[in-house]
């Protein structure tokens, strides 16, 4: 043991300030060692990480041996040095991580904290006015001056804002262990040099102590000793609720101040002038606890503290009393609250009585208290490890919160480890879970890859369309037209137009409204030919539809891309005069050439004159024949008149009805039985307007070739909108 004990002192005695295992950052306090003309420490308090573990802060109180102004001080750092070893443990102490001592120096390293002074001046108006939040920090103070005196049997002493530090959690801690003294065995050489301390003489004391000093302490009994930091607690109280006043006038203590109503009474039992009076600390706290001290919070606070004792289901009635507070401490939830809560949701191997979910959603419901690193390294991993649980209400509860939460993670994290397991959820046979995978997806649009989200999403959206939750349906549209920014431009508007039309015949009036609004918001996307082809004809049903709701939107809506298509057009380039000329030229020719076909110059005659020749006619009754109405027709004209007439009269209704199976037997001019029988009759001279007429049926298309047969039923499928009622087709 003594060869361990020299190792250790040899140890310790080689380190030197620049040599401890820390980093010194920003000094916070000013103590008797530095060059501040008002030091308010007898420490010099830095900021500081370890060396060993970066992300472990601390703060390290600094003390110089071997200065000489820090002389007459020394007494003093080395009884709060030795005190802290012994009663550090007490509950509200401060938290001690480390002592170290050499030759040169003193240092002790406790848990990152902050001097209460400047955490007020920090909050200022705002913080005050958070009364609650300043009692939750009284009682703090109040039950560790209450451990120290009663089960620490000793007197602090030297009670003020520069004794009192908040640390992470907003806790307030005791600090400032100068004076403290076991009231058992009375350091009175510590005492009589109390007044040497930076900031005692700007501290208000017990009248009995500035009347007998030393000779009071010495007389008094324990009891009365302890009612000494009684006072001191009183007027800390005090100047908390009146920060206003720099320099406390003992004669003012008991008037009216801004003390609440519940705490004043209290207060003024502190600070009787009569020890025999005054409250002690003990009883100051009792009292409180019916009173002042009665609040949510600081209950929460004292089941916290005992939570290891708790089962499962206390822990959750705890837990969930949070919701019942308006406001916590700045960095309660984080450093206080936060790992008990991921201890006891990992601590759970299923979602029994949904308590796994109930711990989710209060990790996630306060994420925004959390500064970047603690979301990083406690609620990244919890969030990646409950997207891969497949329980429906953990999922709820990470989809409903994930607005929240996305921006927390990389691009790389949301595409390979969120989104295939979030995706899963549009399949999923419970509504609630696709309908809020679908809402999910306004979240994640534009950090996922394009593949995701041009094949992946729309893919499931197009099949959440057809969906029987009419809801959803809508829901998909709305959604669609909100990430329809981050999609491929080359496929957008033919994906948009194919799904609005589509949702325009829903049977359920919020999502053809829904669908209408989509057109509105989505008419950039849409270019005026395309307004023209696709979105005007989706469009028009709807100005009839049943509901006046739709009616008067697509009215509205027909309107606005009527304006778009409108504008376009009047920035088309006019027609020139010399195309216009040409243009009437060529319909001019083409009516000009129509003329000899004209009805007007067509009479009726014998019909064995124009079908004789085409077969027999066995019913001698039709007669009536159509030739040309030309009167000086050539001798080669008449010779083939003639020829006609000794053809068989065929019978009229047997001819429609080959027309109606062989559509070249009436619609080639060029047939294998009238033409070639006309040209055989003809001689070279023809008249003029035999010319012309030949000429004109030279230029008529030919039918083709292949016979069309109508059917009774006819079998065409009518393309509208390009519309596929099982998807949406290609539009990807």
């Amino acid at each position: 043991m003594n060869f361990l004990a020299k190792t250790i002192n040899s140890t310790i005695g080689s380190l030197t300030g620049s040599s401890i295992p820390y980093d010194l950052g920003e000094r916070v306090v000013n103590g008797v060692c530095s060059d501040s003309p008002e030091p308010n420490s007898v420490w010099n308090v830095y900021e500081a990480t370890s060396r060993k573990e970066p992300r472990v802060r601390v703060t390290v109180f600094e003390f110089d041996l071997k200065n000489p102004r820090a002389s007459k001080y020394v007494l003093f750092a080395r009884n709060a040095f030795m005190k802290l070893k012994s009663l550090s443990l007490l509950p509200g102490i401060l938290n001690i991580v480390d002592f170290i001592e050499n030759e040169s120096f003193l240092y002790i390293i406790s848990e990152r904290v902050k001097p209460l002074g400047s955490v007020l001046k920090m909050g200022s108006s705002d913080y005050m006015s958070q009364y609650e939040l300043l009692l939750f920090g009284i009682y703090q103070v109040t039950e560790a001056l209450k451990y120290l005196n009663k089960e620490g049997s000793s007197i602090h002493g030297s009670l003020s804002k520069n004794s009192i530090f908040v640390n992470e959690a907003g806790e307030w801690k005791l600090g400032g262990f100068e004076l403290v003294v076991n009231i058992q065995d009375l350091d009175t050489e510590i005492l009589s040099r109390a007044f040497d301390l930076p900031t005692y003489l700007s501290t208000i004391h017990p009248p009995e102590l500035n009347e007998q000093r030393l000779n009071y302490i010495s007389s008094a009994s324990p009891a009365q000793i302890l009612k000494l930091d009684a006072y001191l607690l009183g007027v800390f109280i005090y100047g908390i609720f009146n920060p206003e006043v720099r320099s406390l006038d003992p004669a003012k203590l008991n008037k009216p101040s801004k003390l609440p109503r519940s705490l004043a009474s209290h207060v003024k039992k502190l600070l009787h002038i009569s020890p025999s009076i005054r409250y002690s600390v003990e009883a100051f706290l009792n009292a409180g606890m019916q009173s002042c001290f009665n609040l949510p919070l600081i209950g929460v606070s004292k089941h916290i503290s005992e939570l290891r004792l708790k089962s499962t289901v206390e822990k959750l009635e705890i837990f969930n009393s949070l919701d019942e507070l308006e406001q916590l401490p700045d960095g309660f939830f984080e450093y206080k609250i936060l790992p008990e809560l991921i201890t006891t949701f990992q601590s759970l191997s299923t979602n029994q009585d949904s308590q796994q979910s109930a711990l989710l959603l209060l990790i996630l419901k306060r994420v925004d208290q959390l500064d970047k690193e603690a979301f990083q390294h406690q609620i990244k991993p919890l969030v990646l490890r409950a997207f891969e649980l497949p329980d429906r209400a953990i999922r709820i509860t990470l989809l409903s919160s994930l607005p929240t939460i996305i921006d927390h993670f990389a691009p790389y994290e949301i595409q390979d480890k969120i989104f295939p397991n979030l995706v899963q959820g549009f399949n999923d046979t419970n509504s609630s879970i696709r309908e809020a995978t679908l809402k999910s997806v306004l979240s994640i649009a534009d950090k996922i890859s394009a593949r995701q989200l041009n094949n992946d999403v729309l893919k499931y959206m197009a099949k959440l369309q057809n969906d029987s939750t009419p809801e959803i349906r809508t829901n998909t549209i709305i959604c669609l037209s909100k990430i329809a920014t981050y999609m491929t431009p080359s496929s957008r508007a033919a994906v948009l137009a194919t799904a609005y039309s589509k949702a325009l015949k829903d049977p359920f009036v919020p999502s053809r409204v829904s669908s209408l609004l989509a057109f509105e918001n989505s008419i950039e996307y849409f270019t005026p030919e395309v307004c023209c082809s696709k979105v005007l004809s989706a469009i028009a049903p709807a100005l009839l539809d049943k509901s006046s709701k739709v009616r008067t939107e697509a009215q509205r809506v027909f309107d606005l891309y009527f304006s778009k298509i409108n504008e376009a057009a009047n920035h088309l380039p006019l027609d020139s005069e010399e195309t216009v000329n040409l243009e009437s030229e060529n319909s001019e020719n083409i009516l000009s050439r129509l003329n000899p076909l004209s009805l007007s110059s067509m009479k009726l005659k014998n019909t064995q004159s124009l079908l004789s020749g085409l077969g027999s006619n066995t019913h001698s009754g039709s007669t009536v024949s159509l030739t040309m109405k030309q009167e000086n027709f050539s001798s080669e004209s008449l010779n083939a008149d003639r020829s006609l007439r000794n053809l068989s009269n065929a019978n009229v209704e047997d001819s429609w009805n080959e027309v109606g199976n062989d559509w070249d037997s009436t619609s080639d001019y060029q047939s294998k039985s009238l033409l070639p029988h006309l040209e055989a009759s003809q001689k070279p001279q023809e008249s003029e307007q035999l010319k012309a007429t030949r000429q004109i049926i030279k230029g008529i298309p030919q039918a083709p070739k292949r016979s069309l047969k109508l059917q009774p039923k006819s079998k065409l499928k009518l393309d509208l909108l390009d519309d596929d009622v099982d998807g949406w087709e290609n539009e990807w």
